[in-house]
């Protein structure tokens, strides 16, 4: 008698074991990556991105995807700030968020669903559309002073990370949904065969339809823990957050092509990059080598998979005999952790429509590829981008996601009025969006001139075509916030050819023959806050410098300034660590907590920009090795105005919107009235300090831009 042994199946727990590799490989690498802290640390760190991952792990599974989860999370995390800061009420504020997130969902789900339009270019949509909303909402402005809404992102219970709690009990929620529910049931069988599961009699659109709102209430508490946690809304929050969403249930195996993926492995995959990025951290591994490390992640996961795919394909084809007939739906346990769920519940309706409420017949239309197709769908689908569009034309005259020629008011009517475009580098800048706002109110005081504002979008290509459509388009003046200098010079040069009045602000684009500019030194900047820290930083200081988007004029110059006017004056101050937070408030949050596990002494943080020394700050608030720690920043934003005045932060040099607006509206009138011939002027950069913080938090309450 003899006993086969079953062999042992490593496909399915590859991820595991390869999350195992990585604990242990980090453990060597860092004498400080298995302390205790560190591990809450990366719970906290990965906490909003795995909860982002299940919901797109289950749209993926259900053969959809979304791309709007980052911009949709902004959305809803800085309306539960919003809400949170008139009612006082966490929980209302928490519902809001989720509502937003819901919401939104709802929309992608009925042009998915109902419509039957294509969910990448649906989300890619609402993407936008949330992004908007958000920046429009807050006129592109961070929301301050948030109290114990704190509580949900940076608070404890016991020993645990709140967002820890919160990821672990929706981890249980979503295990439970997708392999104990007909819910899970029907996602996964819908997207393993969509016309097979239509046909054993389950509601397609119904399934798709729960999908999304899944979906929408993981994106909303997302959104609410993030903003929490960095202690702001910030409407430019979760930039390439669906991207990071998608990678993780990719890594943990699910399949892009659908039906394939458990909570498990997404939680793996998660957990994987997480610890990457946080061994990395540890160890000083520059954002750059990060970078390519999680793309071939990325890459090799996605590889992989097609790769498998084929394997259990051809594996199935050689086993039944017979040439191209396709394996089932879900037929191969072994790709994933978890065995698939058991086939789904058939449902009431074998059509895969609900029924009607009054038993009335609907007529339908099938084409030839079986589908089918109401006789209204094109029709209303057409009267949908009418709208639209509508809705866009209404917005002109604020903050245009367009061109200057799309204005079919290109020609002046009368001489003694000027048209000007001001195209601003991106709404999502918070410093760009209030100088877009100064912009427009100053314009208001100009009755010859009629300003229009243009988006950027952070982007060479959309610069450039709206320079060029601003010279067909025949503006009088256009004025210029260059996103990159040297890609804008020859389109800038060009509207100087046209003979138009042409201004660079914020950064001034030097090279162009006949060119004006107005702006602040970012040499100047960095200079004046260095020359303060040269006789504040204490001798043998260890510091951490925070630098912005590689290659960003004002970035660098303001780093060249660090280094001639304090680093190189003080060779007894030792960088311990130095990497590039892209401006962003959660990024520099996440290196500092990092960093500062890794140097258990940091005197002095040192950052190109307020919102990322302010996110530092974030990092070491309430642990009392980092008292007393030294933070200087440059723009002189309301947030660090008021962490000035309280104490928390030590100095800023101010960059002034307002006035940048006011000398730019001046120089485009004196340069088109003829009272000027050419104009390059530079504002002055104040030096803001506990002494003087309380004039620059009563300008800012004028404005409008602090509130009680």
């Amino acid at each position: 008698m003899t006993t086969k042994l079953k062999s042992f199946d490593a496909s399915r727990y590859s991820i595991f074991i390869i999350l195992a590799l990585v604990f242990v490989g980090a453990s060597f690498l860092s004498p400080n990556f298995l302390s205790v802290d560190n591990q809450l640390n990366v719970l906290r760190q990965v906490a909003v991105i795995t909860i982002l991952a299940y919901g797109a792990m289950t749209l993926i599974i259900g053969g959809m995807i979304d791309l709007s989860a980052g911009a949709v999370m902004a959305f809803a995390g800085v309306s539960s700030v919003m809400v949170y800061k008139d009612t006082q009420s966490l929980l209302l504020a928490v519902l809001v968020g989720i509502a937003v997130g819901v919401a939104c969902n709802l929309v992608n789900a009925f042009l998915v669903a109902t419509l039957h339009t294509p969910a990448f270019i649906v989300t890619l949509g609402m993407m936008l559309m949330a992004r908007g909303a958000v920046l429009e909402l807050t006129q592109g402005q961070n929301v301050l002073q948030l109290g114990d809404f704190v509580i949900i992102g940076q608070g404890t219970w016991g020993w645990a990370p709140v967002p820890a709690l919160v990821l672990l009990l929706i981890t249980a929620v979503i295990w439970y949904l997708m392999n104990q529910t007909r819910y899970g049931r029907g996602v996964y069988a819908v997207g393993g065969n969509e016309e097979a599961a239509r046909a054993a009699g389950i509601a397609v659109a119904w399934v798709k339809y729960k999908a999304f709102v899944v979906n929408g209430v993981l994106v909303g508490i997302a959104g609410v823990i993030f903003m929490s946690r960095v202690n702001a809304g910030l409407p430019n929050a979760g930039v390439g957050y669906e991207l990071q969403a998608i990678t993780a249930p990719i890594i943990g195996g699910t399949s892009f092509s659908g039906g394939v993926g458990t909570t498990a492995g997404t939680l793996a995959g998660a957990l994987i990059v997480g610890l990457l990025g946080n061994i990395m951290n540890l160890t000083g591994v520059g954002s750059y080598i990060q970078q390519i490390v999680m793309g071939l992640i990325i890459v090799t996961a996605v590889a992989y998979d097609v790769w498998s795919k084929r394997g259990r394909t051809r594996t199935t084809i050689l086993r039944s005999g017979r040439r191209g007939e396709p394996a089932a739906a879900g037929a191969d346990p072994g790709a994933t952790a978890d065995p698939p769920p058991p086939a789904p519940e058939a449902s009431p309706h074998p059509t895969g429509t609900p029924a009607s409420c009054d038993g009335a017949q609907h007529h339908h239309i099938r084409n030839q590829g079986g589908h089918v197709k109401t006789p209204t769908r094109r029709t209303f689908t057409a009267g949908l981008a009418a709208a639209a569009v509508a809705v866009g034309l209404a917005g002109c005259g604020g903050v245009t996601v367009g061109n200057p020629g799309s204005d079919d008011t290109a020609e002046r009517t009368q001489k003694d009025s000027y048209r000007v475009a001001y195209i601003a580098r991106a709404q999502v800048d918070s410093f760009a969006a209030w100088l877009a706002n100064e912009m427009k109110d100053e314009a208001k005081d100009y009755d010859d001139i009629s300003l229009q504002v243009f988006d950027g979008q952070a982007d060479d290509e959309v610069e450039n075509k709206m320079i060029e459509n601003a010279v067909a388009n025949k503006f009088d003046a256009i004025i210029i916030q260059a996103n990159n200098g040297a890609a804008q010079q020859p389109y800038i040069q060009q509207a100087v050819d046209a003979g138009i009045v042409t201004i660079t602000t914020n950064p001034r684009v030097d090279g162009i023959e006949g060119a004006n500019s107005v702006d602040a030194n970012p040499y100047d900047q960095g200079g004046v806050v260095a020359k303060l820290a040269l006789e504040q930083v204490p001798q043998n200081a260890k510091v951490v410098v925070l630098n912005g988007p590689g290659g960003n004029f004002h970035s660098t110059q303001r780093r060249k300034a660090w280094e001639a006017e304090f680093f190189e004056k003080r060779p007894d101050v030792e960088i311990v660590a130095e990497d590039i937070a892209n401006w962003n408030k959660d990024e520099a949050l996440t290196l500092m907590e990092d960093w500062s596990l890794a140097n258990p002494q940091i005197d002095a943080i040192i950052s190109m920009n307020d919102n990322m020394a302010a996110g530092a700050l974030e990092a070491v608030k309430g642990k009392s090795a980092f008292d007393g720690i030294l933070a200087y920043g440059v723009d002189g934003t309301p947030e660090a105005t008021l962490m000035i005045q309280k104490g928390e932060m030590t100095a800023t040099a101010l960059q002034n919107a307002a006035e940048l607006a006011q000398l730019n509206m001046k120089a485009v009138h004196d340069l088109l009235t003829g009272a000027e011939d050419e104009v390059n002027v530079d504002i002055g950069n104040p030096l803001i300090t506990k002494d003087n913080a309380q004039k620059y938090v009563d300008l800012y309450k004028k404005a409008g831009l602090i509130t009680q």
